[in-house]
């Protein structure tokens, strides 16, 4: 029992350049979401002149949509593949980030709300076990660049966007800011593929 995890360690195949590019999708997603996460009430309060506790439900609304999408992609992503999930998860993200510093009405930056948190919060289980995958020799090591270096670099990056709002336009300047680095990590999420054992399109190949 012992020699079980070992043995099903040696039997994978470690794919660094795979592995390389899920990193760059990742680094874009924590950067999106933090950036969202950390201004979503400061927007609400600066840029439509609405109350703190008004702010702090908007905030909720998206976490909450978040959350449930989590879940939701996860379960997609068991049947779809986790490739496909991360993709889509982009395609339902970047529209919604590119009109959502555009719009004068908060109940309209709102509902953008709903798909930019099912972007961003979807594809993370999916995005996590694709790690492991790419990494299966290392999966202590996977582990630790998806959940820790990766999703570091939003935090580092959260303070950037907070210098961009105050010398450059403020708040909207921040979040067009923001629509580059989601095209770079939907590009990147192009060239994603899931191991081949994995892929649903393959098994039903085989069978």
């Amino acid at each position: 029992a012992k020699d079980a995890p070992r043995a099903a360690a040696a039997q994978g195949v470690n794919d660094w350049r795979a592995f390389g590019i899920l990193t760059l999708v990742i680094m874009s997603r924590s950067i999106l979401f933090l950036g969202l996460n950390s201004y979503i009430p400061l927007y609400w309060t600066d840029v439509f002149n609405v109350s703190k506790a008004d702010a702090g439900l908007i905030l909720t609304f998206f976490c909450g949509v978040g959350v449930t999408s989590n879940v939701l992609g996860g379960m997609l992503a068991d049947r779809a593949g986790y490739s496909r999930v991360i993709r889509l998860a982009y395609l339902v993200c970047l529209p919604a980030l590119l009109l959502f510093p555009r719009t004068g009405s908060p109940w309209l930056a709102a509902l953008l709300l709903a798909p930019l948190a099912v972007g961003l919060f979807a594809p993370f289980s999916a995005m996590v076990v694709l790690g492991q995958k790419y990494l299966a020799r290392n999966v202590g090591l996977a582990s630790g660049v998806t959940l820790g270096l990766a999703l570091s670099v939003g935090g580092i990056a959260t303070p950037v966007l907070g210098y961009v709002a105050d010398h450059y336009g403020g708040l909207p300047t921040a979040m067009l800011c923001l629509a580059p680095v989601a095209i770079v990590g939907g590009l990147a999420s192009c060239f994603l593929r899931d191991p081949a054992q994995d892929d649903p399109a393959a098994q039903r190949r085989v069978a």
